[in-house]
């Protein structure tokens, strides 16, 4: 698996340490296309990528 901190441009100025420990951090969620991830107006306690 690709590490996507490694690889995406946002994280690229974090040093090495610093983006092993969010890595650690991220979990992988997968989703069918058309469903919804959070609606407008839910309350929310993460931040989340989508990748695509």
């Amino acid at each position: 698996m690709i590490n996507f901190v490694d690889v995406h441009p946002f994280f690229s100025g974090l040093p090495l340490q610093t983006r092993g420990m969010l890595q650690i951090g991220l979990k992988i969620e997968r989703h069918l296309a058309g469903n919804f991830i959070v609606k407008q107006g839910d309350a929310i306690n993460r931040l989340a990528f989508i990748v695509r």
